[in-house]
């Protein structure tokens, strides 16, 4: 009875002092890649014999216009790399031009662009401790433990060989204890376990050729007539109140008399 006693005190002495950090695991990954990325704006400068480019950081475009610029993207061994993406916005796709530069038509009042590159790695890279994470429909294996997971990722069991104090450390290895993975405050999603054994970089560029004061902002116009049939309809019942006082008036005037 003593040692089921001093068991069980143990037991809540381990829940008592384990932190939470359901989420927030130790991730084993590298440090993410850095790129450079370089966006030059140009302005079209015609001339005699034909057009010349020149580089204009705060030079804009208007609907109708064309956009001109270059992108340059450097790994960090000032490699020329292109592992991202371009991504347009109020303007047409753009063309390459025989000097190496892009044109794009712009199309709305805020054109700009963003070169993005986002690294993931992959599911079947994920380790911990030098063992592969499985990961199997709603279960996934990380190292001794075989967590069940919702379709949304929230674990809602563990299974482990071994008993009650064991399965205690190998989930506090994780930062989590019991009460976490059967209280729903453990997420398990394909992204949660990239991002705490794997590694997820986004980085990105921006440039726009429009300035914030010029862009069109949306406002309420009145219909047209609005305001005169305003104007109207508060002259009338002026009148109308008016036209029943002096009737009142009147009528009180000659009862009295």
């Amino acid at each position: 009875m003593k040692r089921i006693f001093s068991l069980l005190l143990v037991v809540v002495l381990v829940f008592g002092t384990t932190s939470v950090y359901a989420l927030s695991w130790t991730s084993t990954s590298e440090p993410c890649k850095t790129y450079t990325i370089n966006i030059v704006k140009y302005e079209l400068i015609p001339g005699d014999v034909g057009n010349s480019f020149r580089v204009n950081p705060n030079t804009t475009a208007r609907k109708g216009e064309y956009a001109y610029y270059s992108i340059e993207v450097y790994n960090a061994d000032n490699q020329k790399v292109d592992p991202g993406k371009l991504i347009v916005t109020d303007m047409a796709a753009p063309t390459n031009l025989d000097n190496g530069l892009y044109a794009a038509l712009v199309t709305g009042s805020r054109p700009m662009l963003t070169y993005s590159i986002e690294e993931k790695t992959s599911l079947q890279e994920l380790h911990y401790n030098n063992m592969p994470i499985t990961i199997s429909g709603d279960t996934v294996t990380i190292g001794k433990l075989v967590f069940t997971r919702s379709v949304s990722g929230v674990v809602t069991d563990v299974h482990f060989d071994g008993n009650i104090l064991e399965l205690t450390k190998e989930l506090t290895a994780l930062n989590m204890t019991p009460e976490d993975v059967y209280n729903g405050k453990v997420c398990m999603s394909n992204d949660v376990l990239i991002q705490n054994f794997g590694m997820i970089c986004k980085q990105t560029a921006t440039s726009k050729w429009y300035n914030d004061a010029d862009a069109i902002k949306n406002i309420t116009i009145p219909k047209t007539g609005d305001a005169p049939l305003n104007a109207l309809f508060v002259a009338l019942v002026t009148l109308v109140t008016t036209g029943v006082a002096i009737c009142f008036s009147c009528r009180f005037k000659q009862k009295k008399d």
